[in-house]
């Protein structure tokens, strides 16, 4: 099996996948037609209608967990304000795969609806560090081992999920003050 089928594995078993890639192909195809071209904003609220479940409650553990850090930090009183979304599939066909995958390079993001307006934070999942010009998503979220669980190795664990969720954390920060920047400027 090469690094492909195990990324597009691994990437399945721990972030979730997307349901019905068949419908959500389908739609992404009929928009592109008649748009030209899709935006990253436009590719993310395709991918929303097909999640496995509740986005402010992700069914996955690795997820749930960084959801969970994230949530802490910076909505420990409404987690429905914060909100998680998985791009990917286990399909291996290019045209059941999300473009928001395939095309941007994102594996899952989480939206957060700040006071200044609702921010976004990409992520690329990846079982080896990549270098800044190799991924195209705000974060890099690296899993040092594709067998990583939290009962063989809890420090591992824990520490990972730590990571990417500080990661995240500062990306919302940033984008938060991004948009104060900007109502600021204007006249």
């Amino acid at each position: 099996m090469g690094v492909e089928s195990r990324g597009t594995i691994a990437e399945a078993e721990f972030l979730g996948e997307i349901i019905d890639p068949e419908k959500l192909a389908s739609k992404e195809k009929k928009l592109k037609e008649r748009l030209g071209w899709l935006t990253q904003d436009q590719l993310m609220d395709n991918v929303k209608e097909f999640q496995p479940g509740n986005p402010s409650d992700p069914e996955k553990q690795f997820p749930g967990d960084i959801f969970a850090l994230i949530a802490e930090k910076i909505t420990p009183d409404d987690y429905d304000r914060l909100r998680y979304y998985t791009a990917v599939t286990r399909k291996e066909d290019i045209v059941l795969k999300s473009r928001l995958d395939y095309c941007e390079g994102v594996d899952f993001f989480f939206e957060f609806d700040s006071e200044e307006g609702v921010v976004k934070v990409t992520c690329d999942f990846a079982l080896f560090e990549k270098s800044e010009t190799d991924f195209k998503a705000d974060v890099l979220a690296v899993i040092p081992d594709e067998d990583m669980n939290p009962k063989d190795d809890p420090k591992l664990w824990e520490s990972t999920t730590k990571k990417i969720a500080e990661d995240i954390i500062w990306n919302i920060k940033e984008r938060i003050k991004e948009i104060k920047k900007k109502k600021e400027e204007r006249p």
